[in-house]
């Protein structure tokens, strides 16, 4: 994606180019059932700005609703969490289409109740 010049390199982040900008709205116009994949990207996103990576993993990987469906090789844990996420979502009076708030709340209350250190 560097060489075909769709980013560009600013210190340790990626830029999107306007060449980018474009190819994205091309496979847009194209793909239209990973529009809804948008919303998720863009708190994913936002939610690196503003919790540290390391910090995120963590809070992900030690989630005792995540532990528990590995051990039980079950797989609706996405579901499960997905309503997690939709209840916070709710709770905090967000918006139902903006998952940046309930996203980085979840994180960080993944982090104290665990008492995880980043």
């Amino acid at each position: 994606m560097l060489l075909s010049g769709y980013f560009e390199e600013n210190g340790n982040f990626l830029t999107i180019t306007s060449r980018g900008t474009d190819e994205f709205n091309t496979f847009s116009k194209y793909f239209p059932t990973y529009i809804k994949r948008d919303t998720y990207i863009d708190a994913a996103c936002s939610t690196s700005i503003l919790i540290p990576y390391n910090d995120t993993k963590i809070a992900l990987l030690d989630d005792p609703a995540l532990k528990t469906s590995l051990i039980l090789k079950n797989d609706g844990w996405i579901s499960y969490n997905y309503e997690k996420l939709k209840e916070i979502t709710k709770a905090i009076g967000a918006p139902i289409d903006d998952l940046l708030i309930p996203a980085v709340s979840w994180i960080e209350y993944l982090l104290k109740n665990n008492d995880v250190k980043g």
